[in-house]
């Protein structure tokens, strides 16, 4: 396991906080290998201080139950630290969100927010999981921030033999929170130099984040775009067919109604054939009764005779 994983970061400590105190709180919650206590300066509006303990889980522990503990005058802050070879704003920001991706473009299908959600909720609660590129790319979003630490420091991660790359990723609206905020108001003013370097080195750390997020926002967009477009091709594509099926039904009525219309044609040609015929034979019947009545009126007249 990387070495990282038992380093514990510890942030935002009162300026009443001295190092044998705080060594002290926190050796009750498993063994202390290495304690660094770092003073307020320019880079640090508080104290800090980095402890390293024999065993991860003291860790898992510390941060589970303690985070933002009251101690003195202030609520500290917890984290894991991130290998040095980490990009910047990732070792020094902190974010509930985590872009996981695979080396390259995929068509693997079992490669999904399911199946990815699945796998790193082993680090914590998982709000959601959803899609940067399809079946590439995936933005986790965990309840606690420290989860995004625990995945990176557990690298690698693998995916069929593949790699994953695993970002941490910080939001445009933090980011640029972040850089309105006064953690740059002190250096706007100054011509000493400690000052301005370490002005720039935050202002490079949030250009950096912000490009970043742009990258995987305009991603996000796409992805976006592109679900509306496959969902109203679907709603088209369904109402074309609907709209198909019901022509085919309306053929289907007229062939019936065109087919009744023949029967009632032929049976209206059938009834008036057999009018006809009755007709007809109603004819032959009243000539022949005509007939029989001249014959017997010509028989009542020679019988008048004699």
């Amino acid at each position: 396991m990387n070495r990282n994983y038992y380093n514990l970061y510890v942030s935002n400590i009162s300026s009443k906080t001295n190092a044998e105190s705080l060594f002290a709180f926190f050796s009750q919650f498993g063994k202390i290998e290495n304690f660094i206590f770092f003073t307020k300066c320019s880079r640090r509006p508080n104290p800090a201080a980095m402890i390293t303990f024999a065993e991860h889980t003291d860790i898992d522990y510390i941060i589970q139950h303690y985070q933002y503990v009251q101690f003195d005058t202030n609520s500290l802050s917890l984290r894991r630290t991130l290998p040095r070879n980490r990009p910047a704003f990732e070792r020094f920001r902190s974010s509930n969100e985590l872009l996981v991706s695979l080396p390259s473009f995929s068509t693997d299908q079992e490669f999904n927010e399911t199946n990815i959600r699945q796998y790193f909720s082993q680090y914590g609660s998982v709000v959601f999981c959803r899609t940067v590129i399809p079946l590439t790319t995936f933005l986790i979003d965990f309840v606690d921030r420290n989860s995004v630490n625990h995945a990176i420091v557990e690298e690698p991660h693998f995916y069929n033999d593949q790699q994953l790359v695993l970002r941490k990723y910080v939001s445009l609206n933090r980011a640029e929170m972040y850089h309105t905020s006064r953690c740059f108001s002190k250096f706007e003013n100054t011509t000493d130099w400690p000052y301005l370097k370490e002005g720039i080195r935050r202002l490079n750390d949030t250009t950096e984040v912000i490009r970043f997020a742009q990258q995987v926002e305009l991603r996000l967009i796409k992805r976006t775009y592109e679900a509306k477009h496959t969902k109203l091709l679907q709603k088209q594509n369904e109402s074309l067919m609907n709209l198909i099926e019901k022509l085919r039904d309306l053929k289907a009525n007229i062939r019936q109604i065109e087919n009744i219309n023949n029967s009632l044609k032929l049976l209206l040609q059938q009834s008036q054939h057999s009018k006809k015929q009755i007709i007809d034979s109603y004819e032959d019947k009243l000539q022949q009764e005509r007939q029989r009545i001249d014959q017997l009126k010509e028989a009542m007249n020679v019988l008048t005779v004699f």
